[in-house]
């Protein structure tokens, strides 16, 4: 009698996959322990969509099943027809995989968007634009001859960051952004306060920063979609990290 684990999954000429064999060589390549979990947060994220009474309306899949079709280019029920069949499928796995889709990102828009408010009230210079110039080098003495050449002998940053600096943003004489004030490394905070630029340093260089236009935060579509994604990852971190995970899978493949 076959077992569930020497069911065949595969043939190839010859050559027999079993399930078994399947499941132990994705383990072997470190890839089973990654896919179950992905597969188990999908399943507790719709449990927790469905749980704040979020579904998802016939207009909604039907939207959804049309973009799904344009970006394969199944111009015609047939031709969807024949993909599922290829791949094995049908209409109602193709719906099941689009609704929880579907509840997925409006869990994230719901949990987001309900922590959007709050967020920005309370720490709104977080979110000003700012945008720098700025130069990387790998020893302090010369980022501080760049500085006193620039503050007190009027040198161009701009060009001084094109010869000098080994930042990516060297091409562009240094500027970067405009990004959101928390979008910047912690090393670089205390110098985007500053009216004038300053050498610092930490483990992978010494920098000199200069702020070139600052933006008042403003709750606008971009900065709202910002901090959304922010809550949201936020929520989920936390979610997960109050669900433990095991893989009973693994211990029967040991």
């Amino acid at each position: 009698m076959l077992t569930i684990p020497g069911i065949p999954v595969a043939r190839l000429g010859g050559v027999t996959l079993s399930l078994l064999d399947f499941l132990r060589d994705d383990h072997r390549r470190g890839r089973l322990l990654l896919r179950l979990q992905a597969a188990v947060r999908e399943v507790l994220l719709i449990e927790k969509a469905r749980a704040l009474g979020l579904g998802v309306a016939g207009t909604e899949l039907q939207h959804a099943a049309d973009l799904f079709r344009r970006r394969r280019n199944l111009s015609s029920a047939a031709d969807t027809h024949a993909w599922l069949h290829e791949g094995r499928m049908t209409l109602d796995d193709l719906e099941t995989v689009l609704t929880d889709s579907l509840l997925l990102q409006k869990l994230k828009d719901h949990v987001g968007r309900e922590g959007v408010p709050s967020r920005f009230q309370q720490r709104p210079a977080d979110y000003d634009r700012i945008k720098i110039r700025l130069i990387q080098v790998a020893e302090e003495d010369l980022a501080r001859e760049l500085h006193t050449q620039i503050v007190d002998e009027g040198a161009s940053f701009e060009a001084f960051a094109r010869s000098h600096s080994t930042h990516a943003s060297r091409q562009a004489g240094g500027l970067v952004g405009p990004l959101f004030r928390l979008q910047y490394p912690a090393l670089f905070q205390p110098a985007l306060a500053q009216a004038e630029p300053e050498p610092f340093s930490d483990a992978s260089g010494s920098y000199l920063l200069a702020v070139q236009e600052r933006i008042p935060a403003t709750l606008d579509r971009d900065t709202a979609t910002f901090i959304a994604q922010e809550v949201y990852e936020e929520w989920l971190a936390k979610t997960l990290a109050d669900a433990p995970f095991s893989a009973p899978l693994l211990d029967f493949l040991q």
